[in-house]
């Protein structure tokens, strides 16, 4: 472990940083990491996979505490001020410079890149092209899958593949599935795939389709209900938030299966948060997964739609 990192080697400190890739003009990639052993240059060279022509170059880092907190804090400044890619990408349109200003308001160390003895050359991973990665929309960078967002502390889990049983449980502490065999994968995706070679599948399942949650009475879908008339009850207010304070509160009509906003009516969740985009941030792109942004409210508290049960 480098001196930097030893400074700062406890739980609750990691990397904010800033990537460029020439394959990409005028995007940045800005996200984090957990750890301070896990450094930007590290996190450079996991991005270089099969699917990505030339290798990431990291900009400028700095070691900060709580680096998700502060990473969220830092997306949604620069969403206010420039254009993110895709929601759910870490990708801006944004300048070097205009990035630097917004990390120098941050408090922490800032990262110098030890010297490299030596280009290691990056081995790439074979992609299993009938993989239906873990995420709506079918996400294909596991980097911005954050088990944190959906699952609970030691929560358990179970899949059933061709008769046989699968059970583990995930570790927020560690942000890591462990099976009951004792067994780690850093993420379900990965755990999926062994799961599926193990009892030798053609193809490989989608895992939000194949894996589930035990909620303290029984195992349940991780992304539970997406059927509007199966999820709301008439009147339950649904809405959708992005930025500081752009916020749409809507209410869920039964009798036509929509939310109604401004005397309009949303057929889907998507539609609902993609309409508020399209007006209150005109030059964003204009995709959205609702049931992942929105929230619906229960007892006064909001609470995300992404893992909503039936009724």
């Amino acid at each position: 472990m480098t001196d930097h990192t030893q400074q700062k080697a406890e739980t609750g400190y990691g990397y904010s940083y800033c990537l460029s890739n020439p394959s990409y003009p005028g995007l940045l990639k800005i996200g984090m990491t957990k750890t301070p052993e896990r450094t930007p240059d590290m996190r450079a060279k996991e991005l270089f996979k099969t699917g990505v022509p030339t290798p990431f170059k990291d900009e400028f880092a700095i070691l900060v505490s709580d680096p998700k907190k502060k990473e969220d804090a830092l997306h949604l400044l620069i969403e206010q001020y420039t254009e993110r890619v895709y929601p759910k990408r870490e990708f801006f349109r944004v300048s070097l410079e205009e990035v630097m200003k917004f990390f120098e308001l941050m408090d922490g160390k800032e990262w110098v890149k030890p010297q490299e003895e030596e280009e290691e050359e990056v081995e790439e991973v074979e992609e299993v092209e009938e993989v239906e990665d873990c995420g709506e929309d079918k996400i294909r960078d596991n980097s911005k899958y954050v088990p944190k967002d959906i699952f609970k502390d030691q929560a358990i889990l179970h899949q059933v593949l061709n008769g046989t049983e699968f059970k583990g449980k995930y570790d927020a502490t560690t942000d890591e599935f462990m099976t009951d065999e004792g067994v780690i994968h850093p993420s379900l995706r990965q755990w999926n795939i062994a799961n599926s070679k193990a009892v030798e599948l053609k193809s490989i399942p989608d895992c939000w389709k194949s894996f589930k949650v035990y909620d303290g009475e029984k195992y349940v879908r991780i992304l539970g209900c997406r059927d509007m008339a199966k999820c709301f009850t008439n009147g339950q207010r649904i809405r959708h938030t992005f930025g500081i304070n752009k916020t749409w509160i809507g209410k869920y009509n039964s009798s036509i299966n929509a939310i109604v906003h401004n005397e309009k009516s949303y057929k889907s969740m998507s539609t609902f948060a993609e309409t508020h985009y399209s007006i209150d941030r005109p030059d964003r792109v204009k995709s959205a997964n609702g049931w992942k942004e929105c929230q619906y409210e229960v007892n006064g508290e909001w609470i995300s739609t992404f893992n909503i049960q039936s009724l």
